[in-house]
């Protein structure tokens, strides 16, 4: 209850800055012609298997980067890759279905522009990419701010990666930040004083435990996952302090943040990610399949005042007669 007492303070005092408010899709495979909005902290996207969640993900990131001119464009996130949402993770196009041009959408913003995406050839390879509409220069195809996106990749067991621990670099307060919400989360009560590995690999790359009965090759799934999102959270928490007013904010993307935890777990995540994405300007758009999370955070939305009507959205995917159909 604290983290959501917290939100609301926040909430009120949070200065909004380039953050989506709708998008609207005019074609995409299965989708034409639909809209959805976007909640200023969170958002949550359901339906059934094969109604395209993943792809509205895709969407919603793809055109986000640190450019090169920004002071932060040399740094990594702890949850790795970098601050782009690559192409590679979000989606799987046809050579047969996939053509240029027949792919196109518009973000919108809460200052009143709006980002529209097309189609288009890579000149070089002849493959398709997503770029500015009608721009086709050095630059064009992105918005100057930083994206994190954790894909399914992510849920791969430690066991069966070949995984490695490297030299973590963790504050003092950066390790106790970890420690505190991923107990909390987890609901661990323990007397033993955990130690954090940095695990790298080629399909791994997060913050895991080590206690005296334990090391981190023994995680859970759950704790796994979860070390995942913290150090997301972490390193956007690192930008805001290291950078100060050149720090704007950003967009954590999160394909289904429900996987692996326990329904408890899942709701106390929901506080702990609203809390900070009002700390942080963060916007959280998520993937889920947990009807006891819907749950959870409809009760949580009820009970907002008026000034907080926007700030977490549902947004429903579902199939009629091979068409996807968008609703809030």
């Amino acid at each position: 209850m604290g983290s959501l007492f917290g939100y609301f303070i926040l909430s009120s005092l949070l200065e909004e800055k380039m953050k989506i408010t709708r998008i609207k899709i005019a074609k995409f495979r299965g989708i034409e012609n639909q809209s959805a909005d976007i909640g200023k902290l969170i958002t949550f996207v359901v339906g059934r298997n094969g109604t395209q969640k993943s792809t509205l993900l895709g969407m919603l990131s793809q055109t986000f980067t640190v450019k090169k001119t920004n002071p932060m464009a040399k740094e990594k996130p702890l949850s790795g890759g970098n601050y782009r949402s690559n192409f590679n993770e979000k989606f799987r196009l046809s050579d047969k279905f996939d053509k240029p041009g027949e792919h196109e959408w518009t973000l919108f913003f809460d200052d009143n522009s709006k980002f529209e995406i097309e189609s288009i050839w890579r000149s070089d390879t002849k493959t398709l990419r997503f770029w500015q509409k009608g721009k086709r220069g050095a630059g064009d195809g992105y918005k100057d701010w930083p994206v994190i996106f954790l894909s399914l990749q992510r849920l791969f067991p430690i066991a069966e990666t070949n995984s490695k621990e490297e030299l973590l670099s963790l504050s003092k307060e950066e390790t106790e930040f970890f420690l505190d919400n991923h107990h909390r989360i987890m609901s661990v009560v323990s007397n033993q004083m955990p130690t954090l590995s940095h695990i790298v690999g080629d399909q791994k790359n997060s913050l895991a435990l080590n206690t005296e009965v334990y090391d981190w090759q023994q995680n859970s799934a759950g704790q796994d996952n979860l070390g995942k999102i913290i150090a997301a959270i972490l390193s956007f928490k690192r930008l805001k302090e290291k950078y100060g007013k050149a720090y704007k904010g950003g967009l954590l993307v999160i394909d289904e943040v429900d996987a692996t935890m326990h329904p408890v777990a899942q709701e106390k995540l929901f506080g702990f990610l609203l809390n900070q994405a009002s700390k942080l300007n963060l916007q959280v758009i998520a993937t889920t399949h947990s009807l006891s999370l819907l749950k959870h955070v409809c009760e949580r939305i009820s009970r907002f005042i008026d000034k907080q009507t926007n700030d977490v959205k549902i947004v429903l995917m579902e199939k009629k007669d091979n068409w996807v159909i968008i609703k809030n």
